[in-house]
This record gives structure tokens, sequence and C-alpha cells, in this order.
């Protein structure tokens, strides 16, 4: 008889420790995506020699679990010659008058998996927004030369009922690499340094 009340027990337990692991992998995945997503942007602009402009929508309603945040890509349709390539063919027009404005086309809008929340976005150490308070998505855009403007930082957090099981993780996108990294929890972007820290 104990060890039939002992195994209830644990049988009590395991579906919501089941759903705990549930919400912990999803999240892990979410960060995947998302360094998955900031990569093959800027990989993506470094290939084609054009810029690669991504935006975000962050959560609205902290509370609301199908609340999730979404992320979509804008690139540019129109094929622009290199000056290198101008001036293998003889064309001494400025380049102003050659690269001519870019026609953007936006890719659908994809969602993160539902529990898994795009919360806060940031562009200076201990500052995060929260929601579009403007209504427009937040852009951010990489360079031919894999430069990202502007270096940022985005939290993912897991909306579970259970305080225990919810986390955040941390991506932020270096100044200097634009890579992306992952840090558990609340992580910030890194300090900006003032003329003053080198002396």
């Amino acid at each position: 008889m104990v060890v039939l009340v002992i195994l209830g027990v644990m049988l009590l337990w395991l579906p919501a420790r089941i759903d705990g692991f549930g919400d912990r992998s999803k999240l892990d995945s979410a960060a995947s995506t998302m360094v998955s997503v900031l990569t093959a942007a800027r990989e993506l602009a470094i290939i084609d020699g054009h810029e690669v402009r991504l935006q975000y929508l962050l959560s609205e309603d902290e509370k609301d679990r199908r609340e999730t945040g979404r992320f979509r890509y804008l690139v540019t349709s129109r094929v622009k010659d290199t000056p290198e390539q101008l001036a293998e063919e003889g064309d001494d027009r400025p380049s102003e008058e050659t690269f001519g404005e870019d026609e953007w086309i936006a890719t659908a809008w994809r969602d993160l998996p539902a529990g898994v929340q795009l919360q806060s976005y940031s562009q200076e150490s201990g500052i995060w927004i929260k929601g579009n308070r403007s209504g427009e998505p937040i852009e951010i855009s990489f360079a031919p030369d894999g430069g990202v403007r502007p270096p940022h930082g985005i939290r993912l957090v897991s909306v579970d009922l259970s305080p225990s099981v919810e986390r955040t993780i941390t991506i932020t996108v270096n100044a200097l690499t634009s890579a992306a990294q992952v840090f558990e929890g609340e992580g910030n972007l890194p300090k900006r340094l003032d003329a003053s820290d080198f002396r």
C-alpha cells in the first residue's frame, strides 16, 4: 500500500514536470531560432552585397501566453553593380547616381512558439523597451560589410503559470563582430566606453 501511495504521488507530479521541461525546451529553441535569424541576415548581406533589414514586433501583453512577438526580413530586389564592376565596364558615373533607392520586399511575419515572448529590446546598457509604443516595428539592419546598425539586445521570456519554471534569455548583437551571443537571465549590452576609460 505504501509503495502504491508513493507511486501515485509521483505520477501526480510527473505531468507538471514534463510540462516544465517542455517550456524550457521551447525557450531554448526560440533563442536558437533568433540567433539563426540574426546570423542569416548578416550572411545574406555579405554574400549579396546588399543591406538586409530585420524587424521586430514585441509582445504587448506579458500575461497572455498567446502573445509571442514576431520578426521578419526586409530584402531588396534591386540588382546593383559594385564600383569595381562599373570601373571594369568603363562607367564613370558617380556612385550616388548608380546606386538608386532600394525597392524593399518584406517576408511574411513569423511568430515565436506559444509560451515564449519577445518581451523587450535594448540599444543601450540597462535601458529596455517593452512593447511597440509607436505601433511601428523596431528595425535593425546589416550592411554588406557585415556591420550591424544598431548593436542591440533582445529578451525572450518563457511565460508559464509556474514561477519556478519561468526563465529569461538575453541575446545581444556585438557592435564589433555583429555576432549574436546568448545569456541565461537578464543580461545587458556592454557599457559604452568613454575616452576617460582608456587613461
